[in-house]
């Protein structure tokens, strides 16, 4: 893997993994101690999690529109904000917590 492949698989990698990887962006002399940790993932992981979270975000939409938007005139918006908000991991901060009342 050249040095540029490798930067842009941690800066992309980043998102994924920001806790670890803020060091090492914050303070580049860390890299070293980084790279053999990132060298451990397949350079098509990024791709995987990307396509993996693109198709879990469809089949999201589809089953809300055909259940409990079914009958709702703007059903697809609807189910593309539910989505987009239970799955921005900035609001949410974890798969664990539920949306008050207010939010839902």
């Amino acid at each position: 893997m050249s040095c540029v492949t490798r930067k842009a698989s941690v800066t992309s990698l980043s998102r994924i993994v920001p806790v670890p990887l803020r060091p090492a962006k914050e303070d580049p002399s860390k890299t070293p101690v980084w790279q053999p940790i990132i060298a451990n993932y397949s350079p098509t992981l990024i791709g995987e999690c990307e396509k993996a979270i693109a198709w879990s975000n469809e089949m999201v939409i589809e089953w809300l529109i055909s259940s409990m938007l079914k009958d709702e005139n703007d059903a697809k918006t609807k189910a593309r904000k539910v989505v987009k908000e239970l799955g921005d991991h900035a609001l949410t901060k974890s798969h664990a917590r539920t949306p008050n009342r207010h939010s839902a």
